[in-house]
């Protein structure tokens, strides 16, 4: 008897658990990995098989509802009951009770290393972080080299994992179709429409993308730039009032009359130079850092996602070209079996048979590489989105950049105004000295 958990009420925790595996690849979860997931102190490789038994059909990919089944077995399971359909008649019109299973997040990382450990063939299971501590990559510039014609620039490159040899490494290595040991057992289901519909849809999808944050690079080295002409402005301006300060010309009575604003000026802005070359200094400094940002992070997102579309045209190429041979050989085949009614029975049957089977082999291999470059391409798109994480952390170093540039600005200035107080300030207090003195 089917177990159903309609007239019970299920839990948010229950949909909870089930969106974050779900977006892992909750269709992929088999036994093993079933029992690899929530294996505990309480819930035993036999009580988990048997939970997972009740609540799946064989020869079906899990669904929302026998997931929900398998997390109240679990929960029963927890409480020291024993797994029997028939529990479920207690929960009619109730909650159904909730498995303690520890955080969701930790439980989807786990769910995505056990997938990785089993080696899936169509999800990445990795995260940004995950790509991030696998390996760290060097790229030094060598000192320009002046050639015959021209200067030229070289590049170090160099892995923690393959030092600086990484030619060496992969120089013998096979190409992934070839060293791929399940080549011969791919379905050509991955080929149908439904398959090259999503590839088409991530196409469009990361080109939008790739066009988006193109134009934002654009806009930070736009802002970027204004920032060093502020700079460059603030230069200026410290020189000019340093000019004002240390000017030596005498200034005559006939010409100031009453006013004697002048001297007091002078002195007052020889203390001002030091806050404005500090205001020039901070906004360089801000500049440079996120001049590191677009060059080191923002382009090296965008080679990726241009990487990834050239992938996807050669692809589209490849995938046409085949598609024509395949055409060919069926045009050649059909002309065979037209042509051998003329010739003799013995000859045409050998002939036939031969081509006949040279051509099966041949559009058997196509579909093969089509299959396997669909799938590599699907593992591309994976990688891609993942990568795509980064932008977080780009508008993160970007924000607390601004952050640290208008708090050190504010601290700045803070120590500016009074200055500029104190000019005013000291003109008053001799003027009212003076006033004093003349009564």
């Amino acid at each position: 008897m089917p177990v159903d958990l309609s007239t019970g009420i299920v839990p948010v925790f229950y949909r909870d658990v089930f969106e974050i595996l779900n977006t892992h690849g909750l269709a992929k979860l088999t036994m093993d990995l079933f029992i690899s997931l929530f294996e505990s102190a309480k819930l035993s490789t036999t009580i988990l098989a048997q939970i997972w038994d009740l609540s799946c059909p064989k020869g079906k990919p899990l669904t929302r509802a026998d997931f929900y089944k398998c997390l109240t077995f679990i929960a029963l399971a927890q409480q020291g009951k024993s797994i029997d359909e028939r529990l479920l008649d207690n929960y009619t019109n109730k909650e159904l009770p909730i498995p303690m299973i520890g955080d969701i997040n930790d439980l989807g990382d786990r769910f995505i290393r056990l997938m990785r450990d089993n080696q899936c063939e169509t999800i990445l299971c990795f995260r940004y972080g995950d790509l991030c501590s696998l390996d760290t990559i060097q790229v030094e510039l060598v000192p320009d080299k002046k050639g015959v014609l021209f200067r030229h620039f070289e590049y170090e490159v160099s892995s923690m994992d393959c030092g600086d040899n990484m030619k060496i490494q992969f120089r013998n290595a096979l190409d992934e179709y070839s060293s791929h040991t399940s080549t011969v057992q791919y379905d050509n289901t991955n080929l149908q429409a439904d398959s090259l519909k999503l590839f088409k849809a991530s196409q469009i999808h990361i080109n939008f993308i790739h066009q988006t944050i193109v134009q934002i690079r654009s806009g930070l080295q736009n802002y970027n730039k204004q920032s060093m002409k502020n700079a460059e402005t603030f230069y200026s301006i410290e020189k000019q009032i340093q000019s004002l300060s240390t000017d030596t010309t005498e200034v005559d009575r006939w010409a100031l009359g009453v006013n004697e604003y002048w001297s007091t000026i002078q002195k007052g802005l020889s203390q001002l130079p030091m806050e404005l070359n500090a205001v020039a200094e901070r906004i360089t400094e801000q500049y440079k850092r996120e001049d590191e940002l677009i060059s080191d992070h923002i382009d090296m997102l965008i080679d990726l996602l241009q990487g990834y579309k050239d992938l996807c045209k050669r692809f589209e190429i490849a995938l046409a070209n085949e598609q024509k041979t395949v055409q060919k050989l069926t045009n050649q085949r059909r002309s065979n079996t037209i042509t051998s009614g003329t010739k003799s029975l013995d000859e045409t049957l050998e002939k036939t048979e031969a081509r006949l089977s040279e051509h099966e082999n041949i559009l058997q291999e196509i579909e093969k590489r089509n299959t396997h470059a669909l799938k590599c391409v699907q593992l591309e798109t994976q990688l891609v989105y993942a990568n795509i994480e980064s932008f977080i952390y780009i508008l993160s170093s970007f924000g607390n950049s601004q952050l640290k540039l208008h708090g050190d600005l504010l601290q700045v200035w803070r120590a500016f105004c009074p200055k500029v107080s104190i000019i005013a300030q000291s003109y008053i207090t001799n003027q009212t000295t003076a006033n004093n003195t003349f009564k």
